[in-house]
């Protein structure tokens, strides 16, 4: 098989020898990434663009998030108070546990009185304050929250008299009501939001509890604790839900997750490059073709990841064809993710009722999409679908130190607000893990290990008559709608049911395979479409471009043939000893020159032998003897 190819620098080190006992260049695996890691400006909805390259591992990755030095400025609804106006929250992100809900309860300073007072509480209730320095505190707080505002009001208002009183007696009926609408599972609010009145009753009860004593009635105290709790509650929910504070804890526990599931003592290496959907485009130009091309790079860039999703408008499909050509040039296949939109589609619940794609596909507005298919460009795209969990609800005693007792409330169904993120983040885990393992991102797909992402958070569904099932996805999807998806060139994760494994069953690319009548020839067409087939012609040809300067210059054909049959072979070697005739090497005479001569190379996948031919790639370019 044919295919284009570019050039790109690769750092030399000591891996072998060629014909002459030179040292020949052992290429690292080099992955980019691009993914919008900055927040949106709330005014053009655009996020801030940082034209650089940043390397990530697993060392650094909490020092570049820190260094993106990151804040995001959301309006919420005012859960505290009576407010009709959204609270405007600058919310910084230094870390993952920026996402929390105690982190978030601190960016929002009516929550972090609110907690300032719990604690108090707490410490009272163990009787470690008086109520007097409960008291003192609530005073001095300087936010205004309806909630705030409630309990200083009855610590005030039941502060004993000067003269000395008699312990006033409470009524147990009294407090065991109030008491009973809070009596809940030990970290569990009694509703979504504060119930004032009854708030500030149970205070008034906790005071008068404890004039002449210095001690509080715990029970009151609890069940005070409880309503703040569940004020606290309502207005994380609010902060913790928003689309932008999603959005940035989506991307970068992706990020996350794609530098944790990699082994970087397999000379694997990753840049993150932060990078908007209006920006994609020239910043891939600045950053990663110009440096390539220029061999400004000391690496070849082995495959491109792009965090977004994309619909079939025109103006996408646009993006998405300048992606593809970008790949082409550099030889390195661009791994984007497509969303419902995609599919025409309001949500991914839906994908679940139906019984197959295969007519969508043909109707009018996927004819730019089919277009695209059509290029041989577009074999250096995938494009993949179905997003993947990345946290699990919050839920009491399942997110370290508790500064207040808090419970994920979702509510919506197949909309509920949770932390999803691109399926890219998959297919790259998978494509690092089988370079780590063989040496190649070719063994990648597949059921079994080869294919599964495992250990991924689960959520529960509900079935219609049927019992509730879990799993890391957004949507199941029936073995119709994969394949009909796999068919039209988009890669679907799919997941067992009641599994925390997701995985790529088949890895197209975006190309449309040529249809032949022999079914051989068929099959061989498909396989020679799909991305791990292009990992292994993009990472054997910048190898081959690569040591053209180490092998060629100075030597006759026969060493010039030498030399690339041995530096081939101990690049397949890293997947296994490679057969006799997995690699063939020859100096023949350019066919519109015959005084300069074209190095051939035919080069069989390791892997592909129950298929003959199908993982053959043949390349053929003039050289400079």
């Amino acid at each position: 098989m044919n295919q284009d190819h570019g050039k790109g620098g690769v750092k030399h080190v000591e891996a072998g020898f060629g014909a002459s006992g030179e040292s020949l260049p052992d290429m690292p695996l080099k992955v980019v990434v691009f993914a919008e890691l900055t927040p949106r400006d709330p005014r053009t909805g655009q996020s801030t663009e940082r034209r650089r390259r940043v390397p990530v591992d697993r060392g650094s990755f909490d020092e570049v998030l820190k260094g993106f030095d990151l804040h995001a400025l959301v309006d919420v609804p005012d859960r505290l108070g009576s407010a009709a106006e959204p609270r405007i929250v600058d919310v910084a992100i230094g870390d993952l546990k920026a996402f929390r809900p105690e982190a978030l309860a601190e960016a929002i300073p009516a929550a972090h009185d609110l907690l300032r007072l719990r604690a108090a509480l707490g410490e009272l209730k163990s009787a470690r304050l008086r109520l007097d320095d409960v008291r003192s505190l609530a005073g001095s707080l300087e936010s205004r929250s309806a909630v705030l505002e409630r309990v200083r009001s009855a610590l005030l208002e039941a502060e004993p008299a000067a003269a000395p009183q008699a312990p006033a007696r409470v009524q147990e009926g009294g407090l065991d009501a109030l008491l009973e609408k809070v009596a809940l599972p030990e970290g569990e609010p009694s509703g979504r939001g504060a119930d004032l009145d009854r708030l500030d009753a149970l205070v008034r009860d906790l005071a008068r509890s404890s004039r002449g004593s210095d001690h509080a009635d715990p029970r009151a105290v609890e069940g005070a604790i409880r309503e703040i709790d569940a004020a606290l509650s309502a207005q994380v929910d609010a902060l913790l839900h928003h689309p932008e504070i999603r959005r940035l804890e989506a991307v970068w526990r992706g990020l996350k997750l794609l530098i944790d599931r990699t082994d970087f003592d397999k000379s694997i290496r990753i840049d993150v490059i932060a990078c908007g959907r209006e920006q994609i485009l020239s910043a891939f130009d600045d950053l990663v073709v110009v440096p390539e091309s220029q061999g400004i790079s000391s690496e070849p860039v082995s495959f491109v990841v792009v965090d977004l999703e994309f619909d079939r408008t025109p103006a996408d499909i646009e993006i998405l064809e300048g992606l593809a050509q970008r790949g082409a040039a550099l030889s390195a296949p661009v791994i984007t993710g497509v969303g419902v939109g995609f599919l025409g589609l309001s949500k991914a619940g839906d994908l679940a009722r139906m019984p197959g794609l295969k007519d969508r596909f043909g109707s009018p507005e996927y004819t730019k999409w089919r277009g695209l298919r059509e290029a041989g460009a577009s074999r250096w795209l995938g494009a993949a679908f179905n997003r993947i969990l990345l946290r699990p609800a919050y839920a009491p005693g399942e997110w370290g130190d508790r500064a207040f007792g808090y419970r994920e409330r979702l509510e919506g169904g197949a909309d509920e607000p949770r932390v999803w993120g691109s399926a890219v983040w998959a297919v790259a885990v998978l494509a690092v893990r089988s370079f780590g393992r063989i040496g190649w991102c070719t063994d990648m797909m597949g059921q079994r290990a080869s294919g599964t992402v495992d250990d991924l958070p689960v959520r529960l569904y509900d079935r219609p008559g049927g019992e509730a099932v879990s799993f890391p996805l957004e949507t199941s999807l029936s073995d119709d709608v994969e394949r009909d998806l796999t068919a039209n060139g988009v890669m679907a994760i799919t997941s067992p049911l009641d599994s925390d494994r997701a995985f790529l069953r088949f890895a197209p690319s975006v190309h449309a395979p040529q249809h032949y009548q022999d079914p051989v020839d068929r099959a061989r067409a498909k396989l020679q479409s799909t991305l791990p087939f292009q990992m292994f012609v993009g990472r054997l040809l910048n190898y081959a471009m690569a040591v053209e300067g180490l092998l060629v210059p100075g030597r006759n054909a026969d060493q010039i043939a030498s030399g690339y049959d041995r530096a081939l072979r101990s690049l397949l070697g890293s997947a296994g000893r490679p057969e006799p005739d997995a690699v063939k090497v020859a100096v023949l005479p350019n066919e519109q020159d015959p005084s300069t001569s074209d190095l051939y190379l035919k080069v069989r996948w390791p892997g592909s032998q129950s298929l003959p031919g199908a993982g053959e790639v043949e390349l053929r370019w003039p050289l400079q003897i």
